[in-house]
């Protein structure tokens, strides 16, 4: 009789307990979506990018030599609707206590829809150097671009602009040393990431007057970088200039090796 009892008693007891542990189920399993939509907030994108290079070349002895060469850029590298960019380099050079370089010379560049197959431009650059005879020479215009194949920061392109030169010229005899011209501008441009951290760059101008051909400026850089660390690279450079028509006493062509540390931040 007792074990009927307990038997029954047990029975009565089963559908209670589990009436009391199916809302603490669905309250959990109600509970669960919302822990899964709490996510950590998103890091906002980074969209410029600062590069400082710095290189020193020295030598003493029978030859006492120091040149000092430093650049600068600022580049947006939000490239899906615009690039812009400004760059600039500072090359100074001593030896046997007088100077022996000076050069300074700025670009600034905005290229709308840069990624497209065809995209138009703007850009103006500045340079100045007294051992060329050259106050200043100041180029401004607009152009298009055409890509031939890129794959993110790698390409290759070809472009055309129409420009304004102005140059003023450091003469012993006043007369022709102001020069205003339209030219062509015509680049050709290259440029692969090797790596997660290095790169290889080559940039050709060729900028004829715009009747006569063989009053031209040419410009040719070739630049390799190689990452050490994600903010620390080691840059090698090799830069050419010619001018086809200097000034008196000036040679028309100019180039310069030149090896250094480059260092990279983005915010």
């Amino acid at each position: 009789m007792r074990r009927l009892f307990t038997a029954l008693l047990a029975l009565h007891l089963l559908p209670a307990t589990t009436t009391a542990q199916e809302p603490e189920q669905e309250r959990e399993q109600v509970q669960e979506p919302e822990r899964e939509q709490v996510q950590e907030p998103e890091q906002e994108a980074r969209r410029w990018r600062f590069d400082l290079g710095v290189a020193l070349n020295s030598s003493g002895g029978n030859e006492d030599l120091t040149v000092f060469t430093s650049t600068l850029a600022l580049s947006h590298i939000q490239t899906d609707a615009f690039e812009l960019g400004f760059d600039s380099r500072i090359r100074y050079g001593r030896s046997g206590g007088r100077d022996v370089a000076q050069n300074m010379r700025g670009a600034l560049t905005f290229d709308f829809r840069p990624e497209a197959h065809w995209s138009p431009f703007l850009f103006a650059s500045a340079e100045k150097d007294p051992f060329r005879s050259l106050d200043l020479r100041f180029n401004g215009g607009a152009g298009v671009k055409r890509s031939v194949w890129r794959d993110g920061w790698s390409e290759v392109s070809l472009s055309a602009a129409a420009l304004y030169s102005h140059e003023n010229l450091e003469l012993a005899e006043p007369g022709n040393d102001i020069n205003r011209t339209a030219r062509w501008s015509f680049r050709a441009r290259g440029r692969r990431e090797l790596g997660e951290r290095s790169r290889l760059e080559q940039i050709v101008f060729y900028q004829p007057e715009w009747r006569h051909s063989g009053d031209h400026l040419l410009q040719s850089a070739s630049s390799i970088r190689l990452g050490l660390t994600d903010t620390l690279a080691f840059t090698l450079a090799f830069l050419y200039d010619r001018d086809s028509t200097p000034a008196p006493d000036v040679a028309a062509d100019d180039w310069s090796l030149v090896t250094g540390v480059n260092l990279t931040t983005r915010w």
